[in-house]
């Protein structure tokens, strides 16, 4: 981690001789927060926060702001400016509002475009939607009021109906005749980051997690969840017509120890195949480790501990700066709910529902 994140660090460097693209990508997953929890975890603040301003000025001052904030939907990453903003850095309330309010995919009129008005309600925008909850999320916690909608409806509703559906999709593999449909693990662990986000928000404020809760396929986050990734482990297959197809998308490295899924469940021309991809492992197994929290089942644990695992080893953090981001963006989280998992009682924990309806 250290080592390398040195080197990426150092990349960001306006002075270092890269294009203002070669940083842009280095920054992606949020470089900003990996420095800020590096850190935190090593209790030295520097080379990190240095590091961690160097990834702000190419995100926030040379890409969001020359942009005036309208961010491309995949490349919302506000986590980093809240840290920013409660470290005492130069971001501000305004920035969060803005991150939360100007990027694509923002507001619910552009999410409920075209002639269905179900555009945000398809996978294919899953990250989008679940970047765009985080962001509402953190906005609240910096102190901003929670966004509504001119319907009334608070945004964050919207959006959980929208995630709702994509859990669906993704667990029945149905894609509503979409040609670009697939179940992609990684993808369903940004969605199921920013559902534990949202709830444990709810909670820590004593709200309801729920009461925004869809209810229309699961009768809660922890229902869905529990579910969905409870299938995406046991059940979860490559379609037929694959080369591959009926092969599980868990994929048990049993010579090591540990473990993986696929990278979708199907062959789509510019995005991928049924293949082995550890190197996303890190962004899948915080929502393992956040089950184990909710419900105690040590499976859940086991699961995420072969997902933590085969990351650490395979996850290419020297290949480029998204690959470190990536690496480190949520394996902090992971290592907090899964101390959490540990000392909670079993007649603490959440009850859950898996009933599908």
């Amino acid at each position: 981690m250290v080592r390398f994140g040195h080197k990426w660090g150092k990349f960001l460097d306006p002075a270092s001789g890269r294009s203002f693209d070669e940083r842009l990508g280095a920054q992606y997953y949020d470089a900003e927060w990996v420095f800020y929890q590096i850190a935190d975890y090593t209790g030295d603040k520097e080379p990190w926060y240095t590091y961690a301003n160097h990834a702000e000025k190419v995100y926030r001052d040379e890409y969001l702001a020359t942009n005036k904030f309208g961010a491309q939907g995949f490349r919302r990453f506000a986590q980093g400016l809240y840290e920013d903003l409660r470290k005492g850095g130069d971001t501000t309330l305004e920035h969060l509002e803005l991150i939360r309010e100007k990027p694509a995919y923002s507001q619910i009129e552009g999410l409920t475009r075209g002639p269905t008005k179900r555009s945000g309600f398809s996978e294919a925008l899953s990250r989008e939607v679940a970047y765009a909850l985080e962001s509402n999320v953190i906005a609240e916690k910096a102190g901003l009021p929670r966004a509504v909608e001119e319907d009334g409806k608070p945004r964050a509703q919207w959006l959980l109906e929208m995630v709702e559906n994509h859990l669906w999709e993704w667990r029945t593999q149905d894609f509503e005749g979409s040609s670009q449909g697939r179940v992609a693990p990684f993808m369903m662990g940004l969605s199921g980051y920013a559902l534990a986000e949202y709830q444990d928000w709810e909670v820590a404020n004593g709200r309801d997690p729920n009461s925004l809760w869809p209810k229309r396929h699961w009768p809660s986050i922890d229902a869905a969840l529990l579910d969905v990734f409870a299938w995406l482990h046991d059940e979860a297959t490559v379609i037929p017509g694959e080369a591959l197809a009926g092969e599980r998308m868990w994929v048990p490295l049993e010579r090591l120890g540990h473990g993986t899924f696929r990278l979708m469940d199907r062959t789509l021309s510019g995005s991928g195949s049924p293949t082995p991809a550890p190197d996303l492992n890190q962004l899948i197994a915080p929502t393992y480790f956040w089950l184990y929290k909710e419900t105690g089942d040590q499976k859940f644990r086991s699961i995420g501990d072969d997902l933590f695992a085969a990351g650490a080893r395979y996850g290419s953090a020297e290949w480029s700066g998204k690959h470190f981001n990536q690496q480190y963006r949520l394996s902090f989280r992971s290592l907090k709910w899964r101390e959490e998992g540990n000392q909670i009682k079993p007649t603490e924990r959440a009850p859950t529902n898996q009933s599908i309806k």
